[in-house]
């Protein structure tokens, strides 16, 4: 650990290195380490049952994972039978090992968090749970593949874009839940995302067998359900046990409407906790972008913004959420302002057709408290949830649930695949950055002795070098050197260009290395028993 230290609610927090991901192929980083996940566990659970905790949040944590049961079994059983629907059932003691992602089709390094999260569950007589964030904003909505077309020899990723529909009455950027499936645009997507993988050797791809089932589903299914569904029937088909729940359903229930409530009552409380630990952690972490890793909070006259969204009746786009106290009222609204929509709330959010959603860090933070019993993270959100558990502490005042981040690298398997190609691109690159520094600095190392003008130029760059005058004396040799070194510079013209052209058609190939080597391909580009093969093992191992 390095870095600034700081005092957060009486403790001492420094700087980690944040983790990152293993850079060969078929390796996976999980921190803590992976032999002390399950004393992890039943560390987290031994809290809830110490009595540290205050007796709200522990009533709280009992309805919401009863609830959560009841909306995972409701969702999962809506699509599974059979040998596919999970069993034994959720109302069952056993540990809840909860992870997330938002329903895109992300790359192997996320989807290896399920297969950790399933064989955790295995291990420890307890459950696996995947919550879609369905409410988070649809960016990824293409799909990154490699491709070599006619024009360009050299492999280069190129954005096809996944058969989506937004609603026809918005432009803005939605949540996933907002966007349905064109299923008309299904097969000429297939074939684009074929052709470009057949151009560099990958054949045998699951993305037809997945979007062909997408679009069999029912016309009324948006895409995060959709996504999500198809990925999930292809972990039970493969023995992966996790139930799936959609947190908006959650976000539904009476448990989370409570919490809201109470961030409501004490929205002084959170607004200020959250923007001095938010301040705190840029102030250790060495952030400055003000939007990173979340904006701050804002406070407008008697108006309070507290990290929640909320969706209004017949709208699509998610707003922010601004309350009010005063003596006789509290109302809620999407503007610090009575001017537009105003909630006048009388204690009970649930009987409001407006929906809340939490913004991304009160997400795990009601995940990690008042459900899981080990959270896992990707690498990204385990970074970031350093600061959740500073608001954790300052907030709700208890001791945050301790939680692991995981990630892995799969490449794609292409024809050919060399991995020593890294270490000779390397010492390619070195070797052209010192023709770089000698032909900026050593241009004369570079001339052509068995050329007759060249020559002469070398003899004279050596005669002035032979006669340096002393201090005081070297304006006129330092002229004469400058103009010798533009007349050698001149004439060195064509080692120049064939060293441009060299470091050209270097870059291109390093390019290309970096794109068949990218880890950030989507799991639907690769043949399904392989990487599920791939990634189980590295779970387990």
């Amino acid at each position: 650990m390095s870095g600034r230290v700081l005092l957060v609610t009486g403790m001492v927090r420094s700087r980690v290195e944040p983790t990152r991901a293993p850079r060969g192929n078929n390796l996976a980083t999980i921190v803590p380490d992976r032999n002390s996940l399950s004393d992890l566990i039943f560390a987290n659970r031994d809290y809830w049952t110490s009595g540290c905790a205050p007796s709200w949040m522990q009533d709280l944590r009992v309805s919401a994972r009863q609830q959560l049961a009841v909306v995972a079994r409701q969702h999962t059983r809506s699509y599974l039978s059979g040998q596919l629907l999970p069993f034994p059932d959720l109302s069952e003691d056993g540990p809840w090992i909860v992870g997330g992602h938002q329903p895109e089709l992300f790359h192997p390094g996320v989807w290896f968090k399920n297969m950790l999260i399933d064989r955790l569950a295995k291990e420890t007589c307890g459950f696996g749970i995947h919550s879609i964030i369905d409410h988070d904003l649809a960016r990824a909505t293409a799909l990154r593949v490699p491709a070599r077309d006619r024009e360009r020899s050299l492999a280069h990723a190129s954005m096809i874009p996944l058969p989506l529909q937004r609603p026809a009455s918005s432009d803005a950027l939605l949540p996933w839940n907002a966007w349905g499936i064109d299923r008309s645009r299904i097969p000429s997507t297939i074939r684009e995302i074929e052709q470009a993988l057949r151009s560099v050797g990958i054949s045998q791809p699951m993305v037809r067998e997945y979007l062909e089932e997408l679009g069999s589903y029912s016309p009324d299914i948006n895409a995060a359900i959709g996504l999500s569904q198809v990925r999930h029937r292809m972990e039970r088909r493969n023995g992966i046990g996790n139930w799936e729940f959609p947190m908006s359903a959650l976000c539904r229930s009476d448990a989370w409407l409570t919490f809201v409530q109470y961030c409501i009552s004490h929205a002084n409380e959170l607004n200020s906790s959250y923007n001095a630990c938010l301040d705190e952690y840029r102030e250790r972490e060495g952030v400055r972008n003000p939007t990173q890793p979340v904006p701050r909070l804002g406070q407008q006259r008697e108006w309070i913004e507290l990290p929640f969204w909320i969706r209004l009746p017949g709208q699509y786009a998610r707003r922010r959420m601004w309350v009010s106290h005063t003596s006789s009222q509290c109302r809620i609204a999407p503007e610090p302002s009575d001017d537009g929509p105003v909630l006048r709330w009388d204690g009970d959010v649930s009987q409001s057709r407006w929906l809340v959603w939490p913004r991304a860090l009160m997400t795990t933070l009601f995940l990690r408290v008042f459900i899981a019993d080990l959270f896992v993270h990707g690498i990204g959100g385990g970074q970031y949830d350093r600061l959740t558990d500073a608001i954790i502490e300052r907030f709700l005042r208890i001791q945050p649930p301790k939680f692991v981040t995981c990630t892995a690298t799969l490449w794609l398997p292409f024809p050919g695949m060399d991995i020593a190609v890294e270490r000779r691109l390397l010492d390619e690159s070195k070797m052209l950055e010192r023709e770089r520094q000698c032909l900026r600095s050593a241009p004369q190392q570079a001339l052509d002795l068995l050329n007759p003008h060249q020559k002469e130029l070398a003899q004279e760059h050596q005669r002035l070098l032979a006669q340096i005058p002393p201090r005081g004396h070297r304006k006129t040799w330092h002229r004469e050197m400058k103009a010798l070194k533009q007349k050698i510079v001149s004439a060195i013209e064509i080692p120049s260009r064939n060293w441009a052209a060299r470091k050209a058609e270097f870059d291109a190939r390093a390019l290309e290395h970096r794109v068949l080597h990218s880890r950030e391909f989507s799991y639907v580009l690769f043949e399904e028993r392989d990487i599920l093969d791939r990634l189980s093992k590295l779970a387990e191992s």
